[in-house]
């Protein structure tokens, strides 16, 4: 058991590691939003146990597009042909590389390691966001993060969209066997009316945006992106042709529902209006919520 935790700690010391020094040495591109292009974004071994499991579609059963709620949402989604797994998950699945999975569970999901990457990547971005609430004891505890690995089956895609308000940043590493298929990576978009922007929750059809450029979908790579208003991206209807179901794994920060700052003019802008209108419970928590003057 000593033995076992003994590899844990080192690989996660590894992975950490070398990812922060990955970040600080790419550098930042501002156009279309800010993002950057990681190569080489986790360790060479680390990589190589990754790959172990890519061909095995059965340690991600699951399908992200529970109808229960897909039906709910006020766009159109594939999301029924987008199949994940949380790395928390995977590392609990006695026939994984458990070791692995615990390893960047560990790393990925530390939210005080990711603000530390994020301020490597674009120093001013989350001072901007959140001022000096951010050096506040606990700050980093009260925000979210989604780590998951995932696959796309035949006919998944996203059309253009720039994240729910909430989100703060993304990083969506490609784990391809090669280099053949760079074009599966996400599109970054500029909307053909250079007025529009969107603060989040809604998808909108490929047709009134023009491709800026894809952050490739090759070995190793990895893209970091800030959620901004003009954070256009997307999934081309082609990316599933990639070998493995153009496997991947994706790190999501966020807000809570309503955002991590107390605001005191309650503009809602950081609610999650991705949905029909909310059942009516839902709706009397909030403006209970909003009469108390703060949030539960």
């Amino acid at each position: 058991m000593a033995a076992l935790g003994q590899e844990h700690s080192t690989l996660s010391a590894a992975i950490r590691a070398h990812f922060a020094a990955r970040v600080r040495d790419t550098a930042i591109a501002r156009s279309p939003f800010p993002h950057m292009v990681i190569e080489s974004a986790l360790p060479t071994e680390i990589y190589q146990r990754v790959l172990a499991t890519a061909s095995r579609p059965d340690l991600m059963p699951d399908a992200f597009g529970d109808p229960v709620w897909t039906r709910r949402l006020k766009f159109k989604t594939w999301y029924d042909r987008r199949f994940q797994r949380s790395l928390a998950q995977r590392a609990r699945n006695p026939q994984d590389d458990r070791l692995l999975w615990q390893a960047l569970a560990a790393v990925f999901t530390d939210v005080e390691f990711l603000a530390h990457v994020l301020d490597a990547a674009l120093p001013d971005y989350l001072a901007l966001r959140f001022g000096d609430a951010r050096r506040s004891p606990g700050f980093w505890q009260r925000l979210q993060v989604q780590a998951f690995t995932q696959r796309h089956a035949p006919g998944y895609r996203l059309e253009a969209h720039t994240d729910i308000p909430t989100r703060v940043a993304t990083i969506i590493f490609s784990f391809a066997d090669s280099t053949d298929h760079e074009r599966a990576g996400t599109l970054l978009l500029r909307p053909k009316d250079p007025l529009q922007v969107c603060s989040g929750n809604l998808h909108y059809p490929l047709a009134g945006f023009e491709l800026a450029t894809i952050a490739p979908y090759r070995p190793n790579t990895a893209l970091l992106f800030f959620k901004t208003r003009h954070s256009w991206h997307a999934v081309s209807p082609e990316a599933h042709k990639a070998p493995n179901g153009r496997y991947g794994m994706q790190v999501q920060l966020y807000e809570p529902d309503g955002g991590v700052l107390n605001d005191l003019s309650e503009p809602d802008l950081l609610r999650n209006k991705q949905f029909k209108r909310a059942a009516w419970h839902t709706r009397i928590k909030w403006r209970i919520q909003k009469l108390l003057g703060g949030r539960q």
